[in-house]
């Protein structure tokens, strides 16, 4: 019999070899022992062999080495990968496999999961903490909870292979966990969380809850969390008993408990820091085709631990009804998240797909790219940039990506910097596509923004922290859109994009309460209400409107008040115009505008019944509040169909009630208007304008338009709006020119 196999058909038979079976081994009668399964025959992909080492003392591991009274069995696995069976794991989702799994890891092989038809069960928390412990989070959960991934170690799931986080009520836990390891990858894993089972599992029994003290008086309205994370509100004082809670079957959120003289009402369950994949401190690592659902707090959670992790990837992953995030991005140098989805994250705050959000501010967030991702049906935000303070985040890309269905597009906040968002589509926005409250160079291009709303920096958040320093909206097509800039937003700039028609529910497209913006080269077209709203600011701030196309509008299209510089648009009609239109419009009290080489076009008179009326800028001043310091100058209107007064369409530059007002006097002294030859516009000779100079050319209009240059400039009193000198003129020439 020498030589031959000691054949064994469990390995609890073969921990307990008798006396003669380890004599055997030791004299040669056996070579070895042959294992011809784990709990029961055939239950392990194949018999393996175990030789048979007399003086060595390897800690047992349950699956490579198994330990005898003298001596130890020693199985060396030469596959590639290391079937999770051979070490105990059942996946059968009833026993605790986590130390199996982990004996198995630990022999730093690479490791296989196949799948059993159930779940793999995982003990994620630790067991030697309490459930809400204070400091309970990433220190706690590195000697137990869950299954620890070594460097240079791959774990694969067959297809439909799982692993299930035990039900518990602790606060914190992780499945995986990856601490401080290199070159690790986690392909094709399913990881299932307790959400579901977190706040029933207590359910009918009697619970002795140190968190809730016997015979201790609690008033009205005191707020109490039992061990179980509950959150409890007294809405009956008095003195507790000397007894236990009991929580009746079907307790919930909502439910009234009666104890004693006591009686509360479950508000609310505690903690959110249950996690699927937790990566602390780790490099290059990549989670490739992983789903992670159900869980306590993230899907995913990339945290710092003795310092940041770097080159971290995921592809293809799914992250699903997790509580807290789909995604956590807490300390990440080097990061790429592509081709995964993010959905219906919901339960605790802030409920986004993805939220990249440095741990402290010592922490950061740099050069991370999330591209072909979708982000779906999450109670905040499809995915939010936190910068937590300067310098904390930067270098942010999120491009091809879908948000639909979520209660906010996104959010940028907190001086996250050069934050860049690519082909984004909105779809079914709850509340507003783009929420912005202190972002630093952010940039939203090349998108299809329908239906779309933006927001920044509203007048609440007055703080640095809050500020938003530069956006840039660039080569988007905008339809029924609005982007709203607040007072704290410095450096606004909208160009190279497209507008079509008006959002409903707004009163513009770009409403600029915030300064500092430019505007230009646009293409707009049949808005039917303004494209531009802007208001005064204290200290001022300026606004530019440059270079912009636009088409057949049905209403103003700048609604400006005060420090504007428009200047090169274009306003074409080829359909008929509405009758009555302005499309500049000076609120009242407007000053220290520059309207300058503007253009409108009407080059169609088909289809007008009736005459038609367009002013290219109209000024509003009335009662004792005047327009004042305008420059309107070098504009220019053509038509082939333009006529003076008579005929279909009637076109001027501003229009005449403006000269005959309550106030026009004052308005007209106190601005200038020029014709596209710069000849100053005046009604008489007695209002021309403060502002003009020696040598301008003015246009008298009451004089049939003759023309005049200055001598002298007029003296102006600026207390009461009056001429004191008028000015001295030589008539030039009489000339039938257009204003």
């Amino acid at each position: 019999m020498a030589n031959q196999f000691l054949l064994k058909k469990t390995m609890a038979a073969m921990r307990n070899l008798c006396a003669c079976e380890i004599t055997a081994l030791q004299d040669g009668t056996y070579q070895g022992v042959q294992l011809l399964g784990y709990y029961q025959v055939g239950d392990t992909p194949e018999p393996i062999v175990y030789h048979y080492f007399e003086s060595d003392t390897t800690t047992e591991n349950g699956g490579s080495i198994v330990a005898l009274p003298q001596g130890r069995l020693i199985h060396q696995f030469k596959n590639a990968l290391l079937d999770v069976r051979y070490f105990g794991a059942k996946g059968d989702g009833l026993q605790d496999d986590t130390q199996y799994i982990q004996n198995a890891i630990d022999t730093q092989k690479d490791i296989y999961f196949p799948n059993t038809g159930n779940s793999y069960m995982i003990k994620a928390h630790n067991s030697r903490r309490g459930p809400i412990e204070a400091g309970y989070l990433t220190n706690a959960l590195l000697d137990e909870g869950g299954i620890g991934v070594q460097s240079n170690q791959t774990l694969l799931f067959e297809p439909g292979a799982s692993l299930k986080a035990i039900p518990t009520n602790h606060n914190a836990y992780h499945v995986i966990k990856i601490v401080n390891k290199t070159n690790v990858t986690v392909l094709n894993a399913t990881i299932y969380g307790e959400r579901n089972e977190h706040f029933y599992r207590v359910e009918g029994k009697t619970d002795t809850d140190p968190l809730i003290q016997k015979n201790t008086a609690y008033a009205v309205d005191t707020y109490l969390v039992d061990k179980s994370n509950r959150f409890l509100r007294i809405t009956q004082g008095g003195t507790s008993p000397n007894t236990d809670i009991v929580y009746p079957v079907g307790t919930t959120v909502g439910s009234t408990i009666v104890w004693g003289d006591i009686k509360f009402v479950i508000v609310g369950v505690y903690g959110e820091n249950g996690y699927g994949v937790a990566i602390l401190g780790s490099s290059n690592v990549l989670l490739k085709d992983c789903r992670a659902q159900d869980f306590w707090g993230d899907g995913f959670n990339i945290q710092v631990y003795q310092g940041n992790n770097y080159d971290v990837s995921l592809e293809g992953c799914h992250a699903y009804n997790n509580r807290r995030q789909g995604l956590s991005i807490e300390g990440l140098v080097r990061g790429r998240v592509s081709n995964s989805i993010f959905e219906k994250t919901n339960g605790t705050a802030p409920q986004s797909g993805i939220d990249i959000e440095p741990w402290s501010a010592s922490n950061h967030c740099r050069d991370i790219l999330v591209e072909n991702c979708l982000f779906k049906d999450c109670s905040g935000a499809g995915f939010i940039v936190d910068g937590f303070g300067p310098g904390g985040v930067k270098d942010i890309t999120f491009r091809n990506c879908v948000s639909e269905a979520n209660y906010v597009g996104f959010n940028i906040e907190r001086q996250a910097e050069n934050v860049t968002i690519d082909n984004i589509v909105f779809r079914n926005i709850t509340m507003w596509e783009g929420n912005i409250r202190g972002a630093v160079n952010l940039q939203l291009r090349n998108s299809n923004l329908e239906d779309f709303y933006m927001r920044t920096s509203e007048d609440i958040y007055t703080d640095d922290l809050y500020t938003t320093r530069r956006i840039t909206v660039n080569h988007c097509h905008l339809k029924n859109s609005t982007v709203e800039v607040g007072v704290n937003t410095d450096n606004f700039i909208f160009t190279n994009n497209t507008v079509l028609a008006s959002a409903t529910d707004r009163d513009a497209t770009l409403i600029l309460r915030g300064g500092s913006s430019v505007i230009s080269k646009n293409t707009v077209v049949e808005l039917t209400k303004p494209f531009v709203l802007t208001t005064n600011q204290n200290p001022p701030k300026s606004t530019s409107i440059l270079n912009n196309d636009f088409i057949n509008l049905a209403s103003t299209c700048l609604d400006i008040q005060s420090y504007n510089f428009v200047s090169g648009n274009k306003f074409l009609y080829n359909t008929a115009p509405v009758n009555g239109l302005n499309l500049i419009s000076i609120r009242l009290g407007g000053s220290r505008n520059n309207l300058s080489f503007n253009e409108l076009q009407v080059n169609t008179r088909e289809g007008l019944p009736d005459t038609r009326s367009i002013n290219l800028i109209e000024m509003i001043g009335y009662n004792d509040i005047y327009n004042s310091y305008n420059t309107i100058a070098h504009n220019h209107l053509s038509s082939p169909y333009l006529s003076q007064g008579d005929g279909n369409i009637q076109l001027s530059i501003i229009p005449f009630q403006t000269y005959m007002g309550v106030n026009g006097l004052g308005s007209r002294l106190r601005n200038i208007y020029k014709d596209h030859k710069g000849h100053i516009q005046v009604r008489s000779l007695g209002t021309i304008p403060a502002g003009t100079q020696e040598g301008d050319i003015v246009c008298v209009n009451s004089e049939n338009r003759t023309l005049y240059e200055v001598i002298t400039p007029p003296v102006i009193n600026f207390t009461n709006w009056t001429v004191t000198t008028p000015a001295v003129v030589r008539k030039v020439i009489f000339s039938d020119m257009l204003p």
